[in-house]
């Protein structure tokens, strides 16, 4: 389970994606993420056991170590996380606090992404996809400069989606079956008709490794 970019980098430096039987480089076709505005906050502020901590130092990116274990925060942690109201009240809160360091959490989050796709390049040839829910224009600016695929959601939901989030969201704000299904019909797309691998984002078929929100 990925709640953030940190933890999809985490996962290819210690290879936790490979599973029991290990991926053969050769065979990795596409890796793709979904990225979420809140990534940001969450990269930056990990609070739960276990997590890793990235940080900046002098710009570079810098494993810090894991959110140290305690049994009562760890069940805290989980059963408030897991309530409909906390979230909403620690995000109201701690909204300001965010605010000023939204510069140092957009930094960081983007530092990640760049480290995870400079992985698969380099370990499997293959370029990060992006799938990107929200509208920053720090983040959609930082999309079309990269020499990468990437994919909106709002392409696949329309431009009002957000104005039907019954149908669009299941609960708690996470996409429901049907939202995921245009996505994912928006990004097989490009990959029909697709030819040899390592010719863009039409070729990269094949083993997907993806990452939820």
């Amino acid at each position: 389970n990925n709640y953030g970019p940190h933890h999809a980098l985490r996962d290819l430096e210690l290879n936790y994606h490979m599973g029991r039987e290990g991926i053969r480089p050769e065979t990795v076709r596409g890796v793709y993420y979904q990225f979420i505005d809140d990534h940001t906050r969450r990269a930056a502020f990990p609070a739960i056991p276990g997590e890793p901590r990235y940080v900046l130092d002098d710009g570079k990116l810098r494993f810090d170590g894991v959110v140290p274990d305690s049994f009562f925060h760890s069940r805290l942690a989980i059963f408030l996380e897991r309530s409909r109201i906390y979230p909403k009240i620690r995000n109201r809160l701690a909204g300001r606090a965010f605010e000023r360091a939204a510069d140092y959490n957009w930094r960081l989050s983007l530092a990640i992404l760049e480290e995870i796709d400079r992985i698969c390049r380099e370990r499997y040839g293959v370029k990060l996809n992006v799938i990107y829910r929200d509208e920053s224009p720090l983040f959609l600016k930082w999309l079309s400069e990269r020499d990468a695929p990437h994919f909106l959601v709002r392409d696949a939901l329309g431009e009002g989606w957000r104005r039907n989030m019954a149908l669009y969201a299941i609960y708690d704000g996470h996409p429901s079956p049907y939202a995921n299904l245009l996505v994912g019909r928006l990004v097989a797309r490009p990959l029909e008709g697709s030819g040899e691998a390592g010719e863009g984002p039409a070729a990269q078929a094949g083993e997907i490794t993806t990452r939820d929100n």
